[in-house]
C-alpha cells in the first residue's frame, strides 16, 4: 500500500505516512493505492474504454498485463452484462405484456416501456463515473455492482 498523498510506499500496519505524517487511511471500496503511479497515468485512456460496451473486450484482450486496466475491465463487464440483462429482461416483459394486452390495453406495455427506458439511464450514470474514475487514475468501485468480481 502506498500513502495517497506523497506515494510513499507503507506497511500494512502502518497509519501515518513516514515522508508526509498524513493518516493513510483509504476510503472503503477506495483502491487505487494498489497500482503504481507509473500504470495508472500510462494506461487511463485504455482503462476507460472498458466502459463503453461491448468494448470492454479491447482492454480484457490487448492490456492484460496491466492490473490497473484489468480492475477497470472488470468493472466494465460487469456493468455491460448487467445492462445487457437489464435490457432483455424488460424487451420481453413488455412483448410479454404487448402479446398480452394488446388491442384496446396497449398503452399498459408502451408505458412501461417507458419507464424502463428511464431506468436504465442508471446504467448510463455509472458508465460515465467508471469512465471519470478511469481518466483521474483512480480505482473506486462503482455503487452497487463495484464488488463482482470476474477477472482476477
Amino acid at each position: 500500500m502506498n500513502c495517497r498523498f506523497c506515494e510513499q510506499p507503507l506497511l500494512p500496519t502502518q497509519n501515518r505516512c513516514p515522508r508526509c505524517g498524513r493518516f493513510a487511511d483509504v476510503p472503503q471500496g477506495d483502491h487505487t493505492f494498489r497500482f503504481s503511479k507509473k500504470d495508472r497515468d500510462n494506461r487511463h485512456l485504455m482503462a476507460a474504454l472498458s466502459y463503453l460496451n461491448i468494448l470492454v473486450l479491447i482492454p480484457i484482450l490487448f492490456a492484460r498485463r496491466s492490473q490497473y486496466v484489468r480492475y477497470h475491465a472488470n468493472q466494465g463487464l460487469v456493468l455491460f452484462i448487467f445492462w445487457s440483462a437489464y435490457t432483455l429482461a424488460t424487451r420481453l416483459f413488455v412483448l410479454f405484456l404487448d402479446l398480452l394486452f394488446g388491442g384496446i390495453y396497449a398503452a399498459i406495455p408502451a408505458t412501461l416501456s417507458s419507464i424502463f427506458s428511464f431506468v436504465s439511464i442508471i446504467f448510463f450514470i455509472l458508465a460515465i463515473l467508471g469512465i471519470s474514475n478511469a481518466v483521474k487514475g483512480r480505482a473506486k468501485d462503482l455503487p452497487v455492482i463495484g464488488r463482482i468480481r470476474f477477472l482476477f
